[in-house]
């Protein structure tokens, strides 16, 4: 069970094809595993992917921002944020900020960590990153204070760099059944 205080407020974030939708549905089949945690997801490419049985999805945002609101005690997974994250808004702010007091776990899925505000970034402490161009990995590093965050430029597709706050960097370039069986 994931004790409060501890709840994962987390990106995953890479470009496109690099996998980050099949990361966040292993997320979330890991959170159901291990914390018994249901999801509430906002997918608005629902019909492409299958989050599992354990998983209430939409590609409707306001009723996934309803959902969030009437209920407790889930994991929460926003999946292509880029398109619908407004970062910087009070609205936008005080969902991703509050989210925690809510929910056992936050996951926002990105291309790009400039898409969230300053403030939203401070609150990140777990990270998933794929492969990232110099720039942004240089702001990783400086998000985490690691400048082992650096290597995310020199990434594989379907390779990323996982980092919890106060935490080494592990690089990761997992098989199809080592992501099925992937814990947080």
């Amino acid at each position: 069970m994931i004790r409060p205080g501890d709840e994962p407020i987390g990106v995953v974030c890479g470009g496109s094809k690099s996998g980050k939708t099949s990361l966040a549905i292993a997320i979330g089949r890991a959170l159901r595993r291990d914390h018994g945690l249901r999801s509430l997801v906002f997918d608005p490419y629902s019909y492409k992917q299958e989050w599992g049985p354990w998983a209430w999805v939409t590609p409707d945002l306001a009723k996934f921002r309803a959902a969030v609101a009437g209920s407790h005690g889930c994991a929460v997974i926003w999946d292509e944020s880029t398109l619908t994250l407004a970062a910087g808004t009070d609205d936008a702010e005080g969902f991703f900020t509050a989210i925690r007091h809510r929910h056992r776990a936050f996951f926002l899925v990105t291309h790009d960590v400039k898409k969230l505000s300053p403030t939203m970034r401070g609150s990140i402490d777990h990270a998933f990153i794929f492969r990232q161009t110099d720039e942004r990995s240089r702001d990783w590093a400086g998000i985490f204070a690691d400048n082992d965050l650096r290597q995310a430029s020199q990434l594989n597709q379907y390779e990323f760099l996982a980092k919890k706050s106060f935490r080494p960097v592990v690089r990761h370039a997992p098989t199809a059944e080592e992501l099925r069986s992937f814990r947080l």
